[in-house]
């Protein structure tokens, strides 16, 4: 989790925490874990109880294993050290928010939205070790964007980074609220609202208001980079305002501060050129769609936020390949694969299929259900349905429970697949007889729609 050790005695104050445990000399960790599985020795283990297991019952194999320490809820009977608080997690978190503290960093960039968030972080980070020196940049690892994800980030932090780029995800409210205030970033993203997470949220309004919480934990005067497209536009500068914040925006709007002016893509690359502050700039990037041109533009925001010239962030963009799932793209004899499958809910589907549909006119949408839509998520996935046929897709193959009833809603075309191996055999089918060239794999994180890429990518003779 990091290159320099901590203190017990800092734990134990920051934590407001009992120790148990006499010692005759300063003992220090050198990392933190809440899974013995992956401890090293010399680490901190911290016991969190869940709703299927209760991390205290693995304190002794966390000794086993090397840990210097245990952080408990529960007093253990043994005779290493052990801090004993209230809530570990809430521990967890005071803990990493009294290390960022400790850092000298310049700027913390924190990122929210429905869509978006990691592609905009792996952005961010690639602009900024373009322009300085990547061991100056840190950037959530994946996307450990939660409770516990946020605190593991902070508590990556070193002396030698200059800037963090630190993910926020949610799946209902005051979650946001508590990590930015953890984090407290110099300068905020909110990509966009959508409807993700609404079984959490209850409606597109409680989205809204669930994202604006990354402006809470803001240090005074800070920066916060808003989508001027997206539902909730107006209320976000609402919030910022009376937080004193400065509002930069960015997207097709022209209220934003940087403006999309144009887009074209190709099938392997795409160009843009947008405004701002009264120059017109032009760039090219690696990857397609204007979803991902409008990550861009908010990403380029965001860095400027910080300080950053444009003219300095284009040069890098070129070499910036895109995320895993997140419209990888794979050549097939007349077109292309695209592995949009790490995620989905109704908004990110129909940028893939607007996508999908701009680079043929012979594709394939194979699709695995969204999850936490709400409860009308019937009628989500038949409008998705009746979306991708208004849009030009020729063949909808389906895969999944929440699916079954697309192919009633599409019409002729569409088919639906007790497996993810018969439906992959489908569409490479479709592929070699040449009646499609171009398909598009997506569904939410749940549905592995993963595998059904690997299926078409492993069928030999399909890929060129």
């Amino acid at each position: 989790m990091n290159n320099f050790s901590w203190a017990i005695t800092d734990l134990v104050m920051v934590t407001e925490g009992k120790l148990l445990t006499n010692f005759k000399q300063e003992l220090f960790f050198s990392s933190i874990t809440t899974d013995t599985r992956n401890l090293k020795k010399g680490a901190l283990y911290i016991a969190i109880k869940g709703e299927f297991f209760d991390g205290h019952e693995f304190v002794e194999q966390a000794f086993t294993k090397g840990a210097i320490a245990v952080l408990v809820a529960k007093k253990q009977q043994i005779e290493q050290p052990q801090i004993l608080v209230e809530d570990t997690i809430i521990a967890f978190g005071k803990f990493a928010q009294w290390h960022r503290q400790q850092m000298n960093l310049q700027q913390l960039i924190a990122i929210t939205g429905s869509n978006g968030k990691t592609t905009c972080k792996n952005i961010i980070y690639h602009l900024l070790s373009g322009v300085l020196n990547s061991a100056e940049v840190l950037a959530t690892v994946g996307n450990l964007n939660n409770n516990f994800g946020v605190p593991s980030t902070l508590l990556s932090i070193n002396k030698q980074h200059k800037y963090a780029v630190v993910e926020m995800g949610a799946n209902h409210s005051k979650e946001i609220d508590y990590i930015s205030k953890l984090a407290q970033p110099d300068i905020a993203l909110i990509t966009i609202a959508g409807r993700a997470h609404l079984e959490g949220f209850g409606s597109i309004e409680g989205v809204i208001k669930a994202k604006s919480e990354i402006m809470n934990g803001m240090v005074r005067g800070g920066s916060i980079v808003l989508n001027a497209d997206s539902a909730g536009f107006d209320y976000w500068q609402k919030v910022a305002i009376g937080k004193k914040l400065k509002v930069l925006s960015f997207g097709k709007s022209a209220l934003a501060t940087f403006k999309l002016l144009d887009f074209k893509q190709n099938l392997t690359s795409s160009e843009f050129s947008f405004s701002y502050d009264l120059k017109t700039y032009n760039a090219s990037f690696a990857m397609l769609g204007e979803h991902n041109c409008l990550n861009i533009l908010a990403s380029i925001a965001a860095c400027v936020a910080a300080n950053f010239k444009v003219a300095k962030l284009l040069p890098h963009l070129l070499s910036f390949s895109g995320v895993n799932g997140r419209l990888d793209q794979f050549k097939l004899p007349n077109g292309l694969l695209l592995d949009d499958s790490y995620n989905a809910n109704p908004d990110s589907v129909k940028v893939a299929i607007n996508t999908l549909v701009t680079i043929s006119t012979k594709t394939i949408f194979c699709m695995g259900p969204m999850v936490e839509i709400g409860k009308d998520s019937a009628q989500q996935h038949k409008a998705i349905a009746k979306y991708a046929k208004q849009a030009g897709v020729n063949f909808l193959l389906c895969s999944g429970t929440a699916t079954k009833n697309m192919p009633a809603s599409f019409g002729k075309g569409s088919y639906w697949f007790a497996s993810q191996q018969e439906l992959g055999k489908r569409a490479i089918n479709l592929i070699k007889t040449r009646q499609a060239d171009s398909c598009l794999v997506k569904g939410s994180r749940a549905a592995k729609m993963e595998e059904v890429v690997t299926i078409i990518k492993g069928y030999k003779g399909v890929l060129c």
